[in-house]
């Protein structure tokens, strides 16, 4: 055990302003061996660690949890500000007292507990003081100590990294915002077992000083009240705490992990006031309640880690766009990808082809009575992967697009582009008739095999009302792409390689909702508030809330 201590110093800055460490032993009562203050240092730490005795009695760790709690309190006073807070018990074996309502109060109180059981231990005593299966262990020998000692530390240190993922995250968001004092504002607070609020509504006006209040968060601990979150971030919408019930106003949720309480009810509950509500989950997140949060599918992302933040940067900025930005969202529309997989396409290539399909669809608002995808591939023969009808969330789509698998041949555009027009019939969920918008967005890389067969099906393609968006990549042939389009040339898009490819939908964004009739799709948000909470200590979570004056 002692040796496991020095190998966690070893790892670790040790220093007054940086991380310190302090030892508690106990039998049949805890009994202080050094508090987090007495050494300052590394050698001094680690000689204080050698020179500790064995303690001879039973085994109440029920008491010696209880005794935790106040030396974290003074922890807190004498460094003048809160740091994350770490406990890591080691036993082997059986308490004879509870230990369950102890640790339950340490983890109230922001201290995330790691549990170690060795030999006789039991587990699920030590679920109990660790509060998740991710911070319980179990070990046969005191010698297998040293095999978890890197996965204690790796978590901790991720904890660190992963909170300043979420606030470079919230720090990009200000940053494409149009902040100001009649133009978005933004608040956050963070929570676990508690709420703190870091900042309403109304106490900055730039992005300077929020971004400076952003930075100057610490990290909270405890448990995950994802809930009593939201019914308390609720009365920050109001007049007296800053709020501008008049605008347009938003809440975004951050979590990575499952909430503790119910969600549903407080969520329903602040949207019925007019919030809409978006749900970002990371990691280990329920998607179950990231849906009762937000109330929507479309408000909805899952995220496989905390790096996938920064992809949904551009993504969330569109939802919380200004007049700045103008940036549009097309919310309703038929859109089916006609996607060339000739010979010619490599496996890379078809990746790069992929990661564009899905960046489109994330640019849209995916729904039955939204906007709906469909995917065609063609070579010598076209064929339809999914149709306009068959999924009806984001997540499906995207699913769907990265589940693609591709044939080899020649390319046979215009019979392809013959081939989709039936696709676009309501039998196959096309919506022409209700007047949404239809939309054919072709993907090649190279000159068509039928070059005079092009023409016919384009024709007849606009004829029906589906605009064409012709998009050429490496080889393809521009005058090609302009006889698609209809010699509209705002329609017609061309990269030298498969790599600018991916980002090209960019460029597309604005055409796209040009031609899926702008002016009922400009989305315009000109304030927003959010919540942010520390992930992983606790399986800690974020809000945000948001609000913008009329459209």
């Amino acid at each position: 055990m002692k040796q496991f201590i020095l190998e966690f110093i070893d790892t670790f800055r040790i220093g007054p302003q940086y991380v310190r460490l302090g030892v508690v032993k106990y039998a049949d009562s805890p009994n202080m061996e050094f508090d987090l203050t007495r050494y300052v240092d590394k050698d001094t730490l680690k000689k204080a660690v050698e020179e500790i005795q064995q303690l001879g009695g039973g085994t109440e760790t029920g008491k010696a949890l209880e005794f935790m709690g106040p030396l974290f309190t003074t922890a807190k006073t004498s460094r003048g500000h809160k740091v994350p807070g770490y406990l890591v018990v080691i036993t082997d074996g059986k308490s004879a007292d509870k230990v369950k309502a102890p640790a339950e109060a340490l983890r109230l109180q922001g201290v995330t507990i790691y549990a170690i059981g060795v030999k006789e231990a039991e587990v699920e005593e030590l679920g109990e003081i660790s509060g998740t299966p991710k911070r319980t262990f179990f070990v046969n020998s005191f010698d297998a100590l040293n095999l978890i000692k890197d996965d204690i530390i790796t978590d901790i240190c991720t904890t660190d990294e992963d909170y300043n993922k979420m606030k470079e995250f919230m720090k990009s968001v200000v940053n494409k915002s149009f902040v100001g004092q009649n133009e978005v504002h933004v608040g956050v607070m963070q929570f676990s077992s508690a709420q703190r609020l870091e900042f309403p509504l109304n106490r900055y006006f730039t992005k300077k000083e929020m971004i400076t209040a952003i930075d100057g968060m610490n990290q909270i601990g405890g448990g995950t009240l994802t809930g009593g979150a939201i019914s308390e971030v609720s009365q920050y919408f109001d007049p007296a705490r800053g709020g501008r019930p008049d605008l347009q106003q938003r809440l975004v949720v951050i979590t990575d992990g499952e909430a503790q309480d119910e969600v549903k009810a407080p969520a329903e509950a602040l949207r019925a006031q007019g919030v809409l509500v978006y749900a970002i989950g990371v990691e280990e997140a329920n998607t179950t309640q990231l849906l009762e949060i937000s109330g929507s599918p479309d408000r909805m992302y899952a995220e496989r880690d905390f790096d996938a933040l920064k992809d949904l940067e551009r993504q969330v900025s569109l939802e919380l766009c200004d007049p700045e930005r103008e940036c549009k969202k097309t919310e309703q529309a038929d859109i089916i990808f006609l996607v060339d997989v000739s010979k010619s396409i490599t496996l890379s290539k078809f990746r790069s082809m992929q990661k564009f399909m899905q960046s489109m669809v994330n640019q849209t608002t995916v729904g039955k009575d939204l906007t709906r995808f469909g995917v065609i591939l063609y070579s010598t023969n076209p064929k339809s992967i999914f149709t306009l009808n068959q999924y009806s969330t984001r997540q499906e789509v995207v699913k769907a697009i990265a589940d693609l698998k591709y044939p080899y041949g020649d390319t046979y555009t215009g019979q392809a582009l013959k081939y989709s027009l039936q696709f676009f019939s309501p039998q196959h969920g096309g919506r022409a008739e209700l007047q949404v918008p239809q939309i054919l967005m072709v993907i090649t890389d190279g000159d068509t095999t039928d070059l005079f067969s092009l023409a016919e099906p384009s024709l007849a393609l606009r004829n029906k009302g589906v605009h064409v968006i012709s998009i050429g990549v490496e080889g393809a042939n521009v005058t090609q792409l302009e006889i698609m389009a209809g010699h509209d040339k705002s329609k017609v898009f061309y990269v030298d390689n498969f790599k600018a490819l991916e980002t090209l939908y960019k460029n597309i964004t604005q055409v796209l909702c040009n031609s899926t009739k702008p002016g009922k799709r400009v989305r315009v948000f000109r304030a927003f508030v959010g919540l942010i909470i520390p992930p992983r200590i606790g399986r800690n979570t974020a809000l945000k809330y948001f609000k913008a004056p009329p459209k």
